[in-house]
């Protein structure tokens, strides 16, 4: 089974405060939870991106069949069906 990171800082920190250096463990401590906190802030930064990205998503689709072209919903465009993109 390996070790998690909680276990690791805990090791680290009761090992630091077992030779008698304190601060050493605060500071293990501090740091630890100074990641875990940009850690947070870059999942919540990247689920956002996600997210601003999936709005992105055409609704609907312009499909070629025949020569004609008919707007559909995105949905109910097969894999592989002929479609029309512009610019922009």
């Amino acid at each position: 089974m390996p070790f998690t990171i909680e276990t690791l800082m805990t090791v680290a920190a009761l090992g630091a405060v077992f030779i008698d250096d304190t601060e050493e463990a605060a500071a293990v401590v501090f740091l630890f939870l100074l990641g875990e906190l940009l850690e947070g802030v870059a999942a919540g930064r990247a689920r956002a991106s996600i997210r601003a990205l999936a709005a992105l998503v055409p609704e609907t689709a312009l499909l070629e069949q025949g020569g004609h072209t008919t707007e559909v919903p995105a949905e109910q465009r097969r894999t592989l069906s002929a479609v029309a993109s512009s610019c922009g």
